[in-house]
């Protein structure tokens, strides 16, 4: 039974002559690399700088300060101290939210850095 299996996988098995091969490469060879990613030696890639949206999947971020209630007071009293900076200069929305007693933070499509 041993023979009849090695018959059979001589059968399949097809010889190529070298010129075949030899002409497969010539032809790998001439056709230009359509690699976008080449780059030649000394040369720095430059990608574009994704969005914090992009970088999260596509998909806002949220985040949730829980404030202890001895805090609470002195928060309320600098709200907008807190809020300005966070708002202008990092692009996040904040919100208080009394009931939970936390600061929420939220990701938007003008959040430039995902931290």
């Amino acid at each position: 039974m041993a023979a009849m299996e090695e018959v059979d996988m001589m059968e399949e098995e097809q010889v190529l002559p070298a010129a075949h091969l030899e002409q497969q490469a010539a032809m790998a060879a001439q056709q230009p690399a359509q690699d976008d990613m080449a780059v030649t030696p000394g040369e720095i890639p430059q990608f574009p700088a994704l969005s914090a949206q992009e970088m999260a999947g596509g998909e806002n971020e949220y985040r949730r300060i829980r404030v202890p209630p001895h805090r609470l007071t002195p928060l309320r009293q600098q709200w907008n101290h807190v809020m300005q900076p966070v708002v202008e200069h990092l692009q996040l929305q904040i919100r208080f939210n009394p009931k939970l007693k936390s600061v929420e933070l939220k990701t938007s499509e003008h959040t430039r850095e995902s931290g």
